[in-house]
């Protein structure tokens, strides 16, 4: 009787050890899927984030400058304005 009383807690704690097995490896297989949508969506981020850095360089260019001053028929180069006006040095 004292035997079979430890087999039948035996074969329920077993039970319920591979029913807890089953719903952890079930919420972990959840969570490696919302792992790789995060990953998917990081590399999207990171493919879109280097178009826009790319995009940015382009137009901070010396040469997007030149190219829009010539649609805009800029010709003339506008002369430096100085703060103080330009003295001759004097030799003593």
């Amino acid at each position: 009787m004292k035997i079979s009383k430890i087999q039948s807690t035996i074969g329920v704690l077993f039970s319920v050890l591979i029913v807890a097995n089953i719903f952890a490896f079930v919420m972990s297989m959840k969570q490696s899927q919302s792992i790789q949508e995060y990953e998917t969506k990081t590399y999207a981020l990171k493919l879109e984030n280097s178009d826009l850095e790319e995009s940015m360089y382009s137009v901070n260019s010396l040469q997007y400058a030149a190219s829009r001053a010539a649609d805009l028929t800029f010709t003339a180069k506008a002369k430096p304005y100085y703060l103080h006006t330009m003295g001759v040095a004097r030799r003593n």
